[in-house]
């Protein structure tokens, strides 16, 4: 049973533990996203289409919370190479620009593929310019019109970015490279950039015959990857998979808030 409303924004200390009430029309205003409450995730619109008024609502961690969450806290995307290909797979949680959850039961597209590239990006998924749009919309449209430049995509979607954008954008790219020293003359990189309104910063680059990258909630995996330079595409598309698998079920059995969910998303480069 839910509690009786009470008056908006009380404060008590019990405990060395500060707790807080709020009216829903105070939360909705307050811009504070969404809320933790019977287990479930519920915005401000939600509780109250519902008739739900929430009290007692401790400050800390998920025990329930009001809480923004970091950008790069929220998604996962891991790329693994090897002599026969590059596979980029990703979960598909939706995030808006103070990295709290948009949507329940809508599958963002993070991965994209060009001719010779494959994009992800994770964090937020909404783009502030004139309007507020979807990045997963501004980077299909980037993508179709640059298939065989990824560089072209970065740099066209900074320039969109308003001068005094705050927000950082979270990028990481696997590319086809020639050169006479792997299988069928290619090699395969993957580097990971974050974009501002006034810089792209490439933060790393993987030059390695074989491995894989993983960028967002990066602590849901295991640490010191081994990948056999023989896995056929099939068995690199296999392990990927597991991998997120693997995230997603860790963060639903053990964490009180899985920052990683959705459909998995999977795109293979050869």
């Amino acid at each position: 049973m839910c509690p009786k409303k009470q008056s908006s924004q009380w404060l008590e200390k019990h405990d060395n533990l500060s707790y807080s009430s709020f009216d829903l029309e105070s939360l909705r205003k307050s811009g504070l996203g969404h809320l933790i409450y019977e287990d479930k995730i519920w915005s401000p619109a939600l509780l109250i289409e519902n008739g739900k008024d929430i009290v007692g609502l401790k400050k800390g961690d998920f025990s329930p919370i009001i809480k923004r969450k970091k950008e790069n806290d929220m998604s996962l995307i891991l790329m693994m190479k090897n002599q026969n290909g590059l596979v980029a797979v990703s979960d598909s949680k939706s995030t808006i620009s103070n990295g709290m959850e948009e949507e329940y039961g809508r599958n963002v597209q993070k991965i994209f593929k060009g001719n010779n590239y494959i994009l992800g990006t994770w964090g937020v998924n909404m783009l502030h310019i004139d309007v507020t749009v979807r990045i997963e919309d501004v980077l299909k449209s980037l993508v179709e019109r640059y298939p065989d430049d990824f560089g072209a995509v970065l740099k066209e979607f900074q320039y969109h970015l308003k001068r005094d954008c705050e927000e950082e954008y979270y990028f990481i790219v696997g590319f086809r490279l020639n050169s006479q020293y792997y299988k069928d003359n290619y090699s395969y990189i993957i580097e990971g950039y974050t974009i501002t309104a006034g810089d792209i910063n490439m933060n790393f680059s993987d030059c390695s015959p074989s491995g894989c990258r993983a960028a967002g909630v990066i602590d849901m995996l295991p640490r010191n990857f081994s990948i056999n330079m023989n896995w056929t595409e099939g068995e690199l598309k296999k392990k990927a998979e597991l991998l997120m698998q693997t995230a997603i079920k860790l963060g639903n059995e053990f964490m009180p808030y899985n920052p990683v969910g959705g459909e998995i998303q999977m795109v293979y480069l050869k």
